[in-house]
């Protein structure tokens, strides 16, 4: 059985998500994956569908210059990135879907372009102001 959509919406709706305080100016939310020992083949799972179904994206969004390109998925008005490298120092990083710490998230809406989405400016609520479609089930554009 692979692993779909619905299966992330199930994994997103039961983790806790704190947000990132140190950095308000990047309004994010993330999940540790040692908060929830008993869903860690489930973060695995979720991991590897934002690798598989996600889309390369810059960071930060223009016009900044970009520094980070990373793998991000798109799903209900949010953007799902993984970080955590166990190597610090290894350039590239090492990082595994097995070997990930954390799953960060960030609100998100289609830019006038239509191409690099943009973060949304309200960051009191984790509740996704706009809904889009979920870009792993559409397809190719």
């Amino acid at each position: 059985m692979s692993y779909t959509s619905d299966d992330a919406r199930a994994y997103t709706a039961t983790v806790r998500w704190q947000f990132a305080s140190t950095m308000p100016r990047t309004p994010h939310w993330y999940t540790i994956r040692k908060w929830r020992p008993d869903l860690d083949s489930e973060f695995v799972s979720f991991v590897r569908h934002i690798r598989f179904a996600g889309i390369r994206m810059d960071w930060p969004d223009p016009p900044a210059r970009p520094l980070y390109r990373n793998q991000y998925l798109l799903l209900d008005g949010w953007k799902y990135w993984t970080m955590g490298d166990p190597h610090p120092g290894v350039v590239p990083p090492i990082e595994t879907p097995e070997t990930t710490t954390l799953i960060n998230r960030a609100h998100y809406r289609a830019t006038a372009r239509g191409s690099n989405p943009a973060p949304l400016a309200d960051a009191a609520s984790p509740t996704p102001h706009v809904v889009l479609i979920d870009a792993a089930a559409s397809g190719p554009a």
